[in-house]
């Protein structure tokens, strides 16, 4: 997963606030600062990362996860 496509499926989840890192570092269980580096390609994001992130966004997308908070 790119860096691009990344920030938009974060964006799409978690808007683009202050704390979207945290939040999405939280629902996808790793760190807040792995998320930022994810997010500005200064990492590559792990296939188990990019999974999960499609999965949620593939729910939210069909309705079936109503509220995000469902997944803390």
């Amino acid at each position: 997963m790119s860096a691009d496509q990344f920030r938009e499926y974060e964006t799409e989840l978690v808007g683009k606030e202050d704390g979207m890192h945290g939040r999405l570092a939280a629902l996808l269980g790793t760190s807040e600062i792995g998320v930022k580096r994810f997010a500005t390609g200064g990492r590559p994001v792990p296939d188990y990362v990019a999974q999960s992130l499609r999965a949620m966004v593939l729910l939210h997308r069909q309705k079936k996860l109503k509220n995000l908070e469902e997944m803390d």
